[in-house]
């Protein structure tokens, strides 16, 4: 039996792994990442297929993400009215 298929699955695109290299270039620049990982995980973001796969680049890093990986915003008419 395969795994349920979710939004992580889906197929990036050129225009996500050019997002996620421009965030890393944000960081490098910062001095979070050393040359090394900088060039390592520009490496990984450029033959990425998966957002799970660019995702996995940002779990240990502060702002900036890609915009495609922003946590998906809270309808207001989800949050509940205050007591």
């Amino acid at each position: 039996m395969s795994e349920p298929f979710g939004p992580e699955q889906q197929r990036i695109g050129n225009q996500q792994r050019e997002e996620a290299i421009t965030a890393l270039n944000d960081h490098f620049a910062l001095a979070r990442l050393d040359i090394t990982e900088y060039q390592e995980r520009v490496n990984r973001a450029s033959v990425a297929q998966s957002y799970a796969e660019l995702a996995e680049l940002f779990r240990d890093l502060p702002q900036p993400h890609p915009p495609f990986l922003a946590p998906p915003s809270v309808p207001f008419a989800a949050v509940p009215p205050p007591p």
